[in-house]
């Protein structure tokens, strides 16, 4: 019986989810993290990270309102959320952790990743 509760949030329990391996994976010690280079592989990681945080979180406010279909103001706030989420983590990184540090390249990286989840999302839940 819980299982079936469970299942009509699945998306918002998996942007929830998502959301927290993004938030440990941002704040651990890790060796050697590259900076100032747009083509690290950590800006794919942070590119992928946010464009599937932004697509988890439009299929969680369709899930909240299955019968209407997503408006602008849904990709808004699933932008605002995803961009909120990882600047919030960059202060963090920049501000309090000694081993972490702001990087303006990474912010980049997750907001081309979250402009393009939109446009995925767009794409794939809208039909226009």
């Amino acid at each position: 019986m819980a299982s079936i509760g469970l299942k009509q949030y699945k998306y918002r329990i998996t942007a929830t989810l998502w959301f927290i391996t993004v938030f440990i994976a941002s704040v651990i010690r890790v060796p050697q993290v590259p900076t100032y280079n747009i083509f690290a592989p950590d800006k794919l990681v942070h590119f992928t990270f946010y464009c599937l945080f932004t697509l988890l979180l439009l299929l969680a406010i369709r899930e909240a309102n299955p019968a209407t279909s997503l408006t602008k103001r849904d990709f808004s706030l699933a932008i605002f959320l995803s961009f909120l989420a990882g600047f919030v983590i960059e202060i963090i990184q920049g501000s309090l952790l000694a081993y972490r540090s702001f990087d303006v390249l990474d912010l980049i990286a997750n907001i081309i990743g979250i402009f393009v989840g939109a446009v995925i999302g767009r794409l794939l839940f809208t039909g226009d």
